[in-house]
Protein backbone atom coordinates (compact mmCIF):
# COMPACT_ATOMS: atom_id res chain seq x y z
CA UNK A 1 0.00 0.00 0.00
CA UNK A 2 1.35 3.52 -1.06
CA UNK A 3 2.29 5.50 1.57
CA UNK A 4 -0.13 8.81 2.13
CA UNK A 5 0.93 12.20 0.97
CA UNK A 6 -0.23 15.90 1.00
CA UNK A 7 -2.59 15.12 -1.89
CA UNK A 8 -4.52 12.48 -0.04
CA UNK A 9 -4.81 14.69 3.05
CA UNK A 10 -5.89 17.74 0.75
CA UNK A 11 -8.62 15.20 -0.02
CA UNK A 12 -9.53 13.52 3.00
CA UNK A 13 -10.09 17.45 4.00
CA UNK A 14 -12.02 18.12 1.02
CA UNK A 15 -14.55 15.17 1.97
CA UNK A 16 -14.63 16.29 6.09
CA UNK A 17 -15.56 19.99 4.53
CA UNK A 18 -18.31 18.15 2.03
CA UNK A 19 -19.90 16.42 5.11
CA UNK A 20 -20.11 19.13 7.27
CA UNK A 21 -21.93 21.40 5.05
CA UNK A 22 -24.54 19.23 4.22
CA UNK A 23 -24.78 18.14 7.79
CA UNK A 24 -25.25 22.14 8.39
CA UNK A 25 -27.86 22.94 5.64
CA UNK A 26 -29.92 20.10 6.86
CA UNK A 27 -29.48 22.00 10.82
CA UNK A 28 -30.26 25.59 9.77
CA UNK A 29 -33.98 25.44 9.25
CA UNK A 30 -34.13 24.23 12.37
CA UNK A 31 -32.27 26.71 14.08
CA UNK A 32 -34.20 29.11 12.17
CA UNK A 33 -37.52 27.73 13.43
CA UNK A 34 -36.14 27.70 16.64
CA UNK A 35 -35.59 31.36 17.10
CA UNK A 36 -37.43 33.84 18.69
CA UNK A 37 -35.67 37.17 16.89
CA UNK A 38 -36.94 37.69 13.95
CA UNK A 39 -33.27 39.29 13.14
CA UNK A 40 -31.98 35.70 14.44
CA UNK A 41 -33.94 33.78 12.30
CA UNK A 42 -33.22 35.78 9.18
CA UNK A 43 -29.64 35.65 9.79
CA UNK A 44 -30.30 31.58 9.68
CA UNK A 45 -32.30 31.44 6.57
CA UNK A 46 -29.46 33.95 4.97
CA UNK A 47 -26.77 31.50 6.26
CA UNK A 48 -28.85 28.30 4.62
CA UNK A 49 -28.97 30.00 1.71
CA UNK A 50 -25.17 30.92 1.78
CA UNK A 51 -24.37 27.31 2.30
CA UNK A 52 -26.18 26.21 -0.79
CA UNK A 53 -23.69 28.13 -3.02
CA UNK A 54 -20.46 27.39 -1.04
CA UNK A 55 -22.00 22.87 -1.85
CA UNK A 56 -22.06 24.04 -5.24
CA UNK A 57 -18.46 25.78 -5.46
CA UNK A 58 -16.86 22.22 -2.90
CA UNK A 59 -18.61 20.47 -5.84
CA UNK A 60 -16.54 22.20 -8.67
CA UNK A 61 -13.45 21.84 -6.10
CA UNK A 62 -14.58 18.26 -6.57
CA UNK A 63 -14.35 18.12 -10.28
CA UNK A 64 -10.96 20.19 -10.85
CA UNK A 65 -9.18 17.18 -9.39
CA UNK A 66 -10.88 14.80 -10.60
CA UNK A 67 -12.82 13.30 -7.93
CA UNK A 68 -16.41 11.70 -6.79
CA UNK A 69 -17.93 14.79 -4.57
CA UNK A 70 -17.99 12.90 -1.32
CA UNK A 71 -18.38 13.22 2.82
CA UNK A 72 -16.58 11.79 5.54
CA UNK A 73 -17.63 11.20 8.58
CA UNK A 74 -16.53 14.28 10.72
CA UNK A 75 -16.69 14.00 14.59
CA UNK A 76 -16.11 17.44 15.03
CA UNK A 77 -18.94 18.93 13.51
CA UNK A 78 -21.47 16.08 14.81
CA UNK A 79 -20.09 17.11 18.05
CA UNK A 80 -20.98 20.94 16.97
CA UNK A 81 -24.13 20.21 16.00
CA UNK A 82 -25.02 17.86 18.82
CA UNK A 83 -24.58 20.70 21.24
CA UNK A 84 -26.87 22.82 19.34
CA UNK A 85 -29.30 20.90 19.45
CA UNK A 86 -29.63 20.08 22.95
CA UNK A 87 -29.69 24.08 23.56
CA UNK A 88 -32.80 24.17 21.35
CA UNK A 89 -34.10 21.18 23.98
CA UNK A 90 -32.81 22.65 27.22
CA UNK A 91 -33.93 26.23 26.77
CA UNK A 92 -36.93 26.27 24.75
CA UNK A 93 -39.13 28.76 25.50
CA UNK A 94 -36.41 30.87 27.63
CA UNK A 95 -35.03 33.92 27.25
CA UNK A 96 -31.80 32.38 26.98
CA UNK A 97 -32.54 30.14 23.94
CA UNK A 98 -31.50 32.71 21.43
CA UNK A 99 -27.97 33.71 23.17
CA UNK A 100 -26.98 29.95 23.30
CA UNK A 101 -28.01 29.34 19.54
CA UNK A 102 -25.83 32.35 18.38
CA UNK A 103 -23.32 30.66 20.35
CA UNK A 104 -23.97 27.04 18.57
CA UNK A 105 -24.01 28.81 15.33
CA UNK A 106 -20.37 30.32 15.64
CA UNK A 107 -19.02 27.47 16.71
CA UNK A 108 -20.15 26.04 13.25
CA UNK A 109 -18.48 29.12 11.49
CA UNK A 110 -15.33 28.94 13.55
CA UNK A 111 -15.17 25.41 12.26
CA UNK A 112 -15.79 26.03 9.17
CA UNK A 113 -13.27 28.93 8.75
CA UNK A 114 -10.55 26.46 9.93
CA UNK A 115 -11.22 23.87 7.56
CA UNK A 116 -11.25 26.45 4.31
CA UNK A 117 -8.29 27.51 6.05
CA UNK A 118 -6.76 24.83 6.42
CA UNK A 119 -7.69 23.00 2.41
CA UNK A 120 -6.47 26.57 1.15
CA UNK A 121 -3.40 26.05 3.04
CA UNK A 122 -2.66 22.44 0.81
CA UNK A 123 -3.98 24.07 -2.32
CA UNK A 124 -1.54 26.63 -2.02
CA UNK A 125 1.21 24.11 -1.22
CA UNK A 126 -0.12 21.71 -3.92
CA UNK A 127 0.00 23.99 -6.60
CA UNK A 128 -3.64 24.50 -6.94
CA UNK A 129 -3.89 28.46 -8.24
CA UNK A 130 -7.65 27.48 -8.90
CA UNK A 131 -8.47 25.51 -6.13
CA UNK A 132 -7.29 28.37 -3.97
CA UNK A 133 -9.62 31.02 -5.39
CA UNK A 134 -12.50 29.00 -4.95
CA UNK A 135 -11.66 28.37 -1.57
CA UNK A 136 -10.37 31.39 -0.27
CA UNK A 137 -13.73 32.87 -2.08
CA UNK A 138 -15.90 30.46 0.86
CA UNK A 139 -13.25 31.34 3.50
CA UNK A 140 -14.15 34.95 2.84
CA UNK A 141 -17.66 34.45 2.98
CA UNK A 142 -17.57 32.69 6.35
CA UNK A 143 -16.67 35.76 8.11
CA UNK A 144 -19.49 37.79 7.41
CA UNK A 145 -22.02 35.79 9.22
CA UNK A 146 -19.89 35.59 12.14
CA UNK A 147 -19.26 39.34 12.31
CA UNK A 148 -22.94 39.25 12.47
CA UNK A 149 -23.96 37.06 14.84
CA UNK A 150 -21.30 38.90 17.15
CA UNK A 151 -23.65 42.10 16.69
CA UNK A 152 -26.72 40.47 17.07
CA UNK A 153 -25.61 39.56 20.53
CA UNK A 154 -23.76 42.04 22.09
CA UNK A 155 -25.96 44.84 20.21
CA UNK A 156 -24.62 48.27 19.40
CA UNK A 157 -25.70 51.78 19.62
CA UNK A 158 -28.92 51.46 17.67
CA UNK A 159 -30.36 48.37 19.66
CA UNK A 160 -29.89 45.98 22.20
CA UNK A 161 -28.03 43.24 21.73
CA UNK A 162 -29.60 39.31 22.32
CA UNK A 163 -26.87 38.52 25.48
CA UNK A 164 -28.04 41.52 27.27
CA UNK A 165 -31.68 41.31 26.88
CA UNK A 166 -31.52 37.59 27.55
CA UNK A 167 -29.48 39.36 30.90
CA UNK A 168 -32.24 41.58 31.68
CA UNK A 169 -35.29 39.15 31.50
CA UNK A 170 -33.21 36.58 34.42
CA UNK A 171 -33.34 39.74 36.83
CA UNK A 172 -35.42 39.41 40.01
CA UNK A 173 -35.81 42.88 41.48
CA UNK A 174 -36.00 43.23 45.14
CA UNK A 175 -39.02 44.71 46.13
CA UNK A 176 -38.80 48.29 47.33
CA UNK A 177 -39.08 48.73 51.45
CA UNK A 178 -42.61 49.04 52.39
CA UNK A 179 -43.85 51.79 54.70
CA UNK A 180 -43.88 49.80 57.76
CA UNK A 181 -40.08 48.79 57.10
CA UNK A 182 -39.29 52.27 56.67
CA UNK A 183 -41.12 53.41 59.91
CA UNK A 184 -39.30 50.62 62.06
CA UNK A 185 -35.91 52.33 61.28
CA UNK A 186 -37.03 55.78 61.73
CA UNK A 187 -37.65 56.74 58.70
CA UNK A 188 -40.71 58.93 57.13
CA UNK A 189 -41.53 57.85 53.61
CA UNK A 190 -43.25 61.04 53.36
CA UNK A 191 -41.90 64.32 53.97
CA UNK A 192 -43.80 66.80 56.93
CA UNK A 193 -45.58 69.39 56.22
CA UNK A 194 -43.82 72.72 54.71
CA UNK A 195 -40.52 70.24 54.27
CA UNK A 196 -38.93 68.38 51.44
CA UNK A 197 -37.57 65.25 52.55
CA UNK A 198 -34.80 64.37 53.53
CA UNK A 199 -31.37 63.07 51.41
CA UNK A 200 -31.22 60.08 53.74
CA UNK A 201 -34.73 58.82 52.87
CA UNK A 202 -34.61 59.24 49.40
CA UNK A 203 -31.85 56.95 49.37
CA UNK A 204 -33.01 54.63 51.30
CA UNK A 205 -36.30 54.41 49.46
CA UNK A 206 -34.33 53.38 46.36
CA UNK A 207 -33.63 49.33 46.34
CA UNK A 208 -29.79 49.00 45.65
CA UNK A 209 -28.61 47.61 43.03
CA UNK A 210 -26.52 44.80 44.98
CA UNK A 211 -29.99 43.76 45.96
CA UNK A 212 -30.72 42.73 42.22
CA UNK A 213 -30.71 38.92 42.07
CA UNK A 214 -30.29 36.67 39.29
CA UNK A 215 -31.41 33.12 39.27
CA UNK A 216 -27.46 32.72 39.14
CA UNK A 217 -26.93 34.61 42.56
CA UNK A 218 -25.75 38.85 42.49
CA UNK A 219 -25.48 40.58 39.13
CA UNK A 220 -21.82 41.21 38.34
CA UNK A 221 -19.87 43.62 39.64
CA UNK A 222 -18.98 45.43 36.05
CA UNK A 223 -22.95 44.95 35.14
CA UNK A 224 -24.02 46.64 38.91
CA UNK A 225 -21.41 49.11 37.62
CA UNK A 226 -23.56 50.29 34.67
CA UNK A 227 -26.73 49.55 35.89
CA UNK A 228 -26.45 51.80 39.61
CA UNK A 229 -27.66 55.07 39.59
CA UNK A 230 -26.03 58.05 40.76
CA UNK A 231 -27.46 58.10 44.70
CA UNK A 232 -27.69 61.32 46.47
CA UNK A 233 -24.88 61.22 49.62
CA UNK A 234 -26.71 60.00 53.29
CA UNK A 235 -23.98 62.85 54.79
CA UNK A 236 -25.29 65.71 52.53
CA UNK A 237 -27.96 67.93 54.27
CA UNK A 238 -28.77 69.17 51.03
CA UNK A 239 -32.28 68.32 49.77
CA UNK A 240 -33.35 66.08 46.93
CA UNK A 241 -33.84 67.02 43.31
CA UNK A 242 -37.43 68.29 42.21
CA UNK A 243 -37.95 65.25 40.32
CA UNK A 244 -36.78 62.73 43.35
CA UNK A 245 -38.88 64.84 45.99
CA UNK A 246 -42.29 64.99 43.51
CA UNK A 247 -41.98 61.02 43.38
CA UNK A 248 -42.09 61.04 47.16
CA UNK A 249 -44.82 63.60 47.94
CA UNK A 250 -46.63 61.49 44.97
CA UNK A 251 -46.07 58.11 47.01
Amino acid sequence: MAEKNLDDLFHDTLKDIYYAERKILAALPKMAKAAQAPELKAAFEKHRDQTEAQVERLIEVFGIIDKKPQGKTCPAIDGILEEGAEIMKDYKGTAALDAGLIGAAQRVEHYEMAAYGTARAFARALGQDKLIDLLQTTLDEEGGPNKHLQQLAEGAMSYTGINEKALAASIIPAAAPSRMSLSCCGIERKASAGSAPSAVAANAAIPPISAIRTPGGSLPARTRQRLSPSRPSTTSSASPSPVAAARWSAA
